[in-house]
């Protein structure tokens, strides 16, 4: 299990390393990818209350958190797993006073406990191997009191369940005979991950030493992959659109959830 879970983090890194040149690129894409990472940063930042103080993003990759984060005044720490995000990353803000970078793991973070302010992660806990192992060290280096805003796969989404259960198990049946066919070399792929309730959620983070205070739902992706990728223009129109429905009864059928949480008291 353990070496599963080992291969499967060295899948994860080798795959985000292969995409870090492009990465910060896909927020300013007019695409179905691009805007849905616009929308799950952008319900980050609503349920962001903190100016000043520090904030570590936990997954950070380029930097996509930065220049949000510091016009907050906030001190900005980002640590990644992938070394090629890093480079990156500094590469484009490392000059900055209050902005500091390092590779490093979810499971093991490497900072003092009770130091931050606030801890962001989007996109990250769903990919680690021990997501139990990562919230944890996310709420010890976090202040009694401060703020933890996580993003999470959802369950419940359409789009998530036909892409991860239908679209990719086939997909992967088949790449071998296309690379067979065609003589194209093995590239890394993006790691399946897992997907969350919203109530198994809430009840995990406690078990951790966390109250939820709020939960917003992003991404209302109705184009089933590979539309998607053929009508980008369409699918990204609708995307847009849909996000109306967070506030409605279909909420909880967005392709992901933001949670905002206070470390609780002991």
């Amino acid at each position: 299990m353990q070496a599963s879970k080992r291969k499967k983090s060295r899948r994860s890194v080798a795959y985000f390393d292969s995409i870090a040149h492009r990465y910060h690129a896909l927020y300013d894409e007019s695409t179905p990818g691009g805007c849905s990472l616009i929308l799950r940063r952008r319900r980050v930042l609503e349920l962001f209350d903190r100016r000043g103080g520090n904030v570590l993003d936990v997954g950070c990759g380029p930097g996509v958190m930065v220049e949000a984060l510091t016009d907050l005044e906030c001190g900005f720490w980002g640590i990644d797993p992938s070394p090629r995000m890093i480079e990156r990353a500094n590469r484009a803000f490392g000059a900055l006073s209050k902005v500091h970078f390092s590779v490093g793991s979810a499971e093991q973070l490497g900072f003092p406990d009770e130091f931050f302010d606030a801890v962001i992660c989007m996109g990250v806990l769903e990919r680690t191997g021990e997501d139990g192992t990562a919230l944890r060290e996310m709420v010890r280096v976090l202040k009694v009191g401060g703020t933890l805003i996580v993003t999470l796969p959802n369950r419940f989404s359409p789009n998530l369940l036909w892409r991860d259960y239908v679209f990719y198990p086939i997909v992967s049946l088949l790449r071998p005979f296309h690379r067979l066919l065609t003589g194209t070399v093995r590239r890394p792929i993006n790691p399946r991950h897992r997907l969350y309730s919203e109530r198994s959620f809430v009840r995990f983070a406690m078990r951790c030493g966390c109250e939820v205070t709020d939960i917003k739902y992003c991404v209302y992706n109705f184009c089933l992959h590979p539309l998607d990728s053929l009508l980008p223009g369409l699918c990204t129109s609708l995307l847009n659109n849909a996000e109306v429905l967070n506030r409605g009864r279909l909420r909880t059928l967005g392709g992901a959830f933001v949670v905002k949480a206070r470390k609780a008291a002991r």
